[in-house]
């Protein structure tokens, strides 16, 4: 067992914070969830490549080391939210994202 001590905490701002969610027990979870999109731009160039070096058949590998290093994917938004460990069994992760 790990010293409570050398732990991270969380500042009384924080702790306000998760209170005024709800998290009233003694545990309860600080989530982060990040929705993400996809890059249309780059997916297409990525797919351009994988059919011109490979064929129809497309050569992902060969195309990722010619493609430019982009990311196929965006994050969009990121969201942190207090949720109390009842919360956490029964809610989807998509409730997360609203606005309390």
């Amino acid at each position: 067992m790990t010293d409570i001590d050398k732990l991270p905490g969380l500042t009384r701002e924080e702790l306000a914070v998760a209170i005024k969610a709800g998290c009233k027990g003694p545990v309860f979870y600080r989530v982060t969830v990040e929705s993400i999109a996809l890059n249309g731009p780059a997916l297409q160039r990525e797919q351009g490549l994988m059919q011109i070096l490979g064929g129809l058949g497309g050569s992902a590998a060969l195309a990722s080391a010619f493609s430019p290093d982009q990311h196929l994917a965006k994050i969009v938004d990121t969201s942190t939210r207090f949720v109390s460990i009842d919360d956490a069994m029964t809610l989807p992760v998509a409730a997360l994202l609203e606005d309390k």
